[in-house]
C-alpha cells in the first residue's frame, strides 16, 4: 500500500488491524480528526490542542485567543457527531505525562502541532514511548525552513534525529505539500538496514507481526508483484 496523502493513513491502521486509540497533537478545527474518525476502525480517538495564541511562535496557525476558542467550539461541534469515540482535550504535549499519563499503549498518534525543531523534537519524546510496538506515530509538515504558513520549521530534521535514534524506518505519503511522514514502531526486519534521507544507513529493530507483511507488501508494490 502507498499512501498519496495523509487521509489515506486511517486505510493504514485498517489494514494494520489497529482499532484501539489514537491522538491527534494539533487539531486545530477538528478536520484531519473528523477524517479519521469517519475513515478509521478505532474505538477511540483523542483530539489535542492548546487553542491559545502563543507568543513569538510563527504559524499561520497561531491566531489570536478569541479565533483560538472559536476553532476549539468548532471542533466539538464536528467531532459531536462521533459520540463516545471522540474525546477532546485542551492541553499542550507536556501536560500529558502529568494531567493524562493514562494515555499509553495507543495504536496511532498524528502529530501536527509546534513545528519548530525544538517543538516537534519535544513531542515526538512525548509521544513516542506512548505508542504500541506495532503502532503507527506519524506527523505533518516534513521538511526544515520557512513558508508562508510556517516559519524556522524544523520537523524533518528532529524526526529524522529522533527515528534515527530509535531505528525507524521513515515512511512519507507521495502527494501531499508538504508531506505526512509515519513510522511503524519496531515494525522493521532485524537483518535489513534502513537509510534516511541524508544517506546513512542504520539496522532496523525486530517489529511486529502485522507491521512485517504490511512492509512485505511495501517490498512486493515495488518489484511489481
Amino acid at each position: 500500500m502507498k499512501i498519496k496523502t495523509r487521509n489515506e493513513i486511517p486505510e493504514l491502521l485498517n489494514e494494520l488491524k489497529l482499532e484501539g486509540v489514537g491522538v491527534e497533537v494539533g487539531t486545530q478545527t477538528g478536520k484531519f480528526s473528523e477524517v479519521i474518525l469517519n475513515k478509521s476502525h478505532l474505538n477511540i480517538l483523542w483530539s489535542i490542542d492548546c487553542w491559545e495564541h502563543q507568543e513569538g511562535y510563527e504559524d499561520i496557525a497561531n491566531h489570536g485567543n478569541w479565533r483560538q476558542k472559536y476553532y476549539h467550539l468548532k471542533t466539538i461541534w464536528r467531532l459531536d457527531k462521533f459520540g463516545d469515540r471522540s474525546k477532546i482535550i485542551k492541553a499542550y504535549s507536556k501536560d500529558i505525562p502529568k494531567e493524562y499519563n493514562y494515555l499509553n499503549e495507543l495504536d496511532f498518534v498524528y502529530i501536527d502541532a509546534d513545528h519548530t525543531y525544538e517543538g516537534c523534537k519535544e513531542d515526538l519524546e512525548i509521544w513516542y514511548s506512548r505508542v504500541k510496538k506495532g503502532g503507527v506515530l506519524a506527523g505533518h509538515d516534513y521538511f526544515n525552513g520557512d513558508i508562508d504558513e510556517c516559519k524556522n520549521c524544523g520537523v524533518k530534521k528532529a524526526v529524522d534525529e529522533f527515528m534515527t535514534k530509535h531505528n525507524e524506518k521513515i515512511h512519507t505519503t507521495l502527494e501531499d505539500n508538504p508531506k505526512s511522514w509515519y513510522v511503524i514502531k519496531g515494525g522493521n526486519s532485524k537483518e535489513e538496514m534502513i537509510e534516511i534521507s541524508d544517506g546513512k544507513k542504520f539496522g532496523m529493530s525486530e517489529g511486529s507481526l502485522e507491521a512485517e507483511k504490511y512492509l512485505n507488501k511495501i517490498k512486493g508494490d515495488k518489484n511489481g508483484k
